[in-house]
This record gives C-alpha cells, structure tokens and sequence, in this order.
C-alpha cells in the first residue's frame, strides 16, 4: 500500500513539475512575442512616418505636401555661405628677417663664382646659360676686380626690392625680379655689364614673406563660425516635391526636417530596438511576479496585458499609416489602455505598463521627451480617474477633467521643451482625454466576458433584476428570489465590515441559488407561493437530501450555460461548502436501523469556501434560514441563534480554507445582527383598517417560520 501512495506522490509531482514547465514556457512565448511586436511596432512607425525613400537627383513617386509647419537648418545654403566665407579670407603671411642677408650674400658669391671661372664660364652654366654670347665673351675678357666691381650697384638693387614685401607667391616673385631687371638697365654701365648685373639681380630674388597655414586656417574656421545656419520655415500643406519631379539636396533636407524621410535601420539598430523592448518586458515581468503573483500565475491575464499594450501602440501606429506622424494620439491610446488594465487586472500593474508605453513612444517620436512625459501624465490621470468611470454621470466628469489635465500638460511641457503648434496639440489632448474613459468603458465590456473577469461593471450588469435568470426566479421561485435579496442584504453588509467586495457579495448572493430553479417546488421557501404542500413528507430522508443538495450542482450548470464570471460561479459551488444536511440526517437517524449512518452521504459536494466573499454568503444564508425559522424572534434568541451557526461553521472546519481570521468573524457577526435586528424589530405605525389583519396573522405562523431547512 505504502509503494502505491509513493507512486501516486511520485507521479503527481512529475505532473505539477510538467504542468509548472508548461507554464514557464507559456509565459516566456507571450513574454517573446510581445517583445518583438512592440520592436516591429516601434521600428514600422519609423518606416511608416518616412514612405519616401529619396536620394538627390532621384523623381519622387507622388506629390508630398508638408504634414506640419517646421522650421529647419538648409544645409546647402549654409555650406555655401560659409565657403564664401573662406574664400574672403586673405592669407596669413610672416616676415623673413634673414631675407636680405641672405640675398646680398647670393650675389657675393654669385659674382665671385664668375670671376674665378673667367673663361671657363660659358653657355652650360646654370646662371649665364641665358645671357648673350656677347656678354659671356666680355665677361672672360674683363680682369676679377673690374667684375667684383659691380657687386656694390647689383647690392643695391636687391636691397631696394627685397625691403619691399614679396609673397612666396609665383606672380610676386615674378614681378620683383622684373623690377630688379628694368633697374639693371638704368645703371650707366656698358650693356654687357648691365646685363650680368641684372641676371645675378634676378638671381638673388627671393621671397621675403612666408604663408603660415595654421594662422590661416583659424581665420577661415573663424569665417566659416561666423556665417549663422540658414532656417528655413515650410509651411502645413506646402508641395515640398510634385510627382515625377527631380528631388535635390534642399529636397531631401526638407523631408528629413518633416519627418517624411529616415535611412532604414541597419541590422544592429534593428537589434538595439528588439533588446530594448525585450528587456522593458522582462523587467515588467519580473516586477508582476515578485509584486503580483496571481497575475504571473495567470496566463490569461498576461495574455491580457500583452495584448492590450500591443495594441495601444499599434493604434498609434495604424493611424500613422493615414497621415502626418501620430505620437500625440498616445494620450489618447495608451491612456485607454493603461485605464482598461487597471481595471481588468490591477493597478499596479497598469502603472509600470504606463511606464514602459511611455518611454517606447518616446523612441518612435525619435527621442522626443516632451511627448514621452504626456503620454506619461495622460496615463497616470487616467489611472487616478479609473475610479470615476462608472456610472455615466460620473463618467462625464472623469472625461472633462482628464481633458483639462491634458491640455495643462501640453501647456507646461511645451514651455519647458519650447515646442511648436501649442493650440493643436492642445486641442487635441482635450479630445484625447474627454475621449479616452468613454473608450475605456467599452473596452472593458469587450474584454471582460472572454478572458472571464469580472469587474464591477460587469457586477452592476449581473444585479439588474431584468437579467433572465433572476426574472426567471422572481416567476418560478419566489421565495427563492425574495430570500436571495434578504442574503445580499446580510452578505453586503457583512463583507463591508471586513474590507472585502460588498458589491461581488451582493450579486453572488442573488445567484447562489439558481440551482433551485431546477426544481423549484422542492424547497420550502416557495411551496406555499407555488400553492404545492411539503414535498419532503413522500420522500426518504436520503432521497430529500439528495435532491436538496443537487441544486448546488444544477446551479453551477445553468451559470455555465448562461456564462456567468467565475467568481460567480465559485460562490454558487461553495456557499455551503460540505457542510452536513442536518435536518434529514436526524430524521434519517431516528430509526433505529440507521444508527451507524455516515455523514458524508448526507453532506453537500463542496468545495468549501476560498474566498471572503464566499464565505460570508455561507454565513448569511445560514443565519437567515435560521432566524427565520424560529418560531419566535426576540433580540436575544436571534443573536444566540446567529453565533451558533458561525460557531458551528468554524468548528466544522466550512471555514478552513477562506482568508477570514477570528477578527473578521467577529466583525460579519456584528454586522449581521445590527441588520437582522433593524429588519425584524423596526416598528412602523400601523394603520386602523389593518390592525384585525394583523392580529390574524400574528395568532399563526407562516411558512417561512417553518423549521425544514430551505437548503
């Protein structure tokens, strides 16, 4: 035996070990998948935004007309300018000091080489390969002094011009050798001497003014500075290029400038943009599942979650695809869906999604942080509002206000971020935001009912007496449905005495016995409405039992069938827990053959109560049947009788498994009393013509104070 218990554990941990891993891996796919279409919206809303890919000198496919008024930096026009600029600047020239030394010297030694050459001085020479035959054959003919004589008048020359400025400059350089050559022939010398004079004159020209590059180049990146950058502005609706038409460099800067134009991303960027949504998921994530279990352990929730994200931005991104770029509808889409997730699955929760929405946004506005912080400041007073959203009169409230505080931040971010178009974008965040609850509402209904929540709106619904299964016990079983609002009135009461949902309660309590509309006569509560004697008279007390803990199942069936929440659907299957059918158990045990009669034949299917709400509609539905069934109700026989049967439930272990404490228990029972007592005890004057009535009734007892239990 011990072998198969073993193998039994054995087996159930490999199947929770499974079934855990199967949840891993399920969260991990939702969590992969919404990373990468969050990275395929962010990087699609940068393709979408530019649906021209243009270079200069290529015709543009259609007529593109500027989607806002912008101003932008024309580069070209800039360029041009500044390389104006450059060209006006004169070049930095320095003084060479040693340039006259340097030249008197040359012709010393260019006179002393001609003289100790003398005849072997002749055409081949670098120098004299120029000058006439003449003169070379007058030069060998004169004696070394007689040359070295005209050194003092070549001296002179070169002086003169070379005191003057010469720039390292071909033309300069040039023109001073030609004045050093006209001053050559103005001396009174022979002509053979004038022209040796005027060849080494020639020679010894050099430039005396050096070009400093560096001084240069600071005063052009000085000119270059000085030139501001050309803005132009282009105007909403502007033809910034015609269909067909030639797109120039200008063009494409305006594009650029518009929004209308991007490179596509390279494979690393692509990358940059996955790991940033990946690693926003992952965080998101791991704070769900350290702040949020139940969440984490939910994937429809994460599912949700996911999808609501998605689609928050991809709304921003569909709407894009129409026309000039869309960040700013974020105010409206994310805050929608910040306000559904709240509502749908918790607060917290809808918080970080606001901080991760906000921060993609962000990216997709190309680093705008202006638009990051609305998105943000939208989101979260549309979380602090959420509250507001229901009734419709409230409902209206909550939108102007959310409108009004959109158009406040559109006015104190764009003082701080000095952006353009104030009244727009004002405009439409108070559209955004007078829009975004109403869109809320809606979604809430739409989502509710297939990922099986239930929020208080829904609850709202469920309490309309026109529901179908609650018109159908106000006709089959009237009692029933009399009683089941008296529980709700005891359950409302006693769940807001303890913090917990007070309207879950109420509407659990109208629907915690529906299974009786099965078979309505079978139950006390509504024999002598439907004109039928007691049912149970025929009836073993087996038999009865089973038929009265049946409408717990026929309940759980029919809320199926009509696709009640399954909140709703988990109270109507513990209201009474396992507790045991006392009154036919007796009866069954007062014959003598039934002695040894175990209780579980005689106890109802469970489970018990999981949560406070349960619980206390077990609680309030025992206590009522058992107030009303005593034949005569003082104040203290109905409190004696309301804390037996909480005592009796703690002590049949009904209530081990709900979150109530002893506290609580303490406080439901109090609450219970205070309306039992204001119900049954209030007085009221009575009127003359009724008062014979009322003496008639008081001398019998109704049906209600029957002692066979309602079930």
């Amino acid at each position: 035996m011990s072998a198969i218990v073993n193998l039994r554990k054995g087996l159930g941990r490999r199947l929770g070990a499974a079934l855990d891993s199967r949840g891993s891996a399920l969260r991990g796919g939702i969590g992969l998948a919404t990373a990468a279409a969050l990275a395929a919206i962010v990087i699609g809303y940068g393709r979408q935004s530019t649906r021209l890919s243009l270079a200069p000198g290529d015709p543009s496919p259609e007529t593109v007309r500027a989607p806002h008024t912008t101003t932008y930096v024309d580069a070209q026009a800039t360029q041009l300018l500044r390389r104006r600029a450059e060209q006006w600047v004169t070049p930095v020239m320095v003084v060479r000091p040693e340039a006259i030394a340097h030249a008197e010297s040359e012709v010393d030694q260019l006179f002393s080489s001609l003289a100790s050459r003398g005849a072997r001085a002749d055409s081949s020479d670098p120098l004299f390969g120029r000058l006439p035959r003449g003169t070379l054959a007058w030069a060998q003919a004169q004696r070394a002094d007689s040359l070295a004589a005209l050194a003092e008048p070549t001296k002179a020359i070169v002086g003169k011009i070379i005191r003057e400025p010469i720039p390292d400059e071909a033309d300069k350089v040039a023109a001073a050798r030609k004045q050093a050559a006209a001053a050559a022939f103005e001396l009174d010398l022979a002509k053979p001497a004038r022209e040796i004079v005027s060849a080494i004159a020639q020679r010894a020209i050099r430039p005396n003014r050096g070009y400093d590059a560096q001084a240069t180049e600071a005063l052009r990146r000085d000119a270059r500075r000085s030139i501001k950058p050309v803005e132009k502005t282009v105007v909403a609706g502007e033809v910034i290029l015609r269909q067909g038409e030639i797109a120039t460099a200008q063009d494409i800067d305006a594009l650029r400038a518009l929004g209308l134009l991007s490179p596509l991303p390279s494979p690393w960027q692509t990358a940059a943009i996955f790991m940033l949504c990946a690693m926003a998921v992952v965080g998101l994530a791991a704070y769900v599942r350290r702040q949020q279990p139940h969440v984490y352990e939910n994937p429809r929730l994460l599912l949700l979650t996911a999808l609501i994200g998605v689609l928050a931005l991809f709304t921003v991104n569909l709407v894009n695809l129409r026309g000039p770029r869309a960040e700013l509808l974020s105010m409206l889409s994310v805050t929608t869906g910040v306000m559904i997730i709240a509502v749908l699955v918790g607060n917290r929760i809808a918080l970080m999604v606001a901080v991760v929405e906000s921060l993609l946004v962000g990216v997709m506005a190309q680093g705008q942080l202006s638009i990051a912080l609305l998105t943000f400041g939208s989101s979260l007073s549309g979380l602090l509002l959420v509250r507001h959203i229901w009734p419709p009169s409230q409902l209206v409230g909550a939108s102007l206000l959310l409108g009004a505080v959109n158009v406040a931040l559109v006015l104190l971010v764009s003082q701080v971020s000095g952006g353009e178009q104030v009244v727009s974008q004002a405009w439409h965040s108070l559209l955004y935001g007078m829009g975004a609850p109403a869109l809320a509402v809606g979604g809430i209904f739409l989502l509710q009912r297939p990922f099986d929540i239930t929020t208080d709106l829904r609850l709202i619904e469920l309490a309309n007496p026109n529901e179908p299964l609650l018109r159908r016990m106000l006709v089959e079983a009237p009692g029933t449905y009399s009683d089941s609002f008296l529980v709700a009135n005891l359950a409302e009461a006693g769940a807001e005495a303890v913090d917990a949902n007070g309207l879950l309660a109420r509407v659990g309590s109208y629907y915690h016995d529906i299974g009786k509309l099965r078979r309505p006569y079978l139950f006390s509560e509504n024999q002598a409405l439907l004109g039928i004697g007691n049912v149970h008279d025929q009836l073993t007390p087996s038999l009865s039992s089973l038929v009265i803990t049946s409408h717990v199942r026929d309940g759980d069936e029919l809320a199926r069938q009509h696709r009640l929440p399954k909140v709703i659907r988990d109270i109507i299957a513990q209201h009474h827990g396992t507790a045991l059918v006392s009154y036919f158990y007796h009866q069954a045990r007062s014959d003598p053959r039934n002695q040894d009669l175990p209780e579980e034949s005689f106890r109802y299917p469970g489970p018990r109560p999981r949560t406070k709400e349960a619980a206390i509609i077990m609680l309030a539905d025992a206590a009522f049947a058992a107030v009303w069934s005593l034949p005569e109700k003082t104040p203290a026989r109905v409190e004696a009788v309301v804390r037996q049967i909480v005592r009796e439930r703690l002590e049949d272990g009904q209530l081990d498994e709900s979150p109530l404490t002893l506290g609580e228990l303490s406080a439901i029972t109090d609450a219970f009393l205070r309306l039992l007592k204001s119900i049954i005890f209030h007085t009221r004057v009575e009127y003359p013509q009724l008062a014979e009535l009322g003496a008639r009734r008081a001398s019998g007892h109704t049906d209600h104070n029957s002692t066979r239990p309602r079930g």
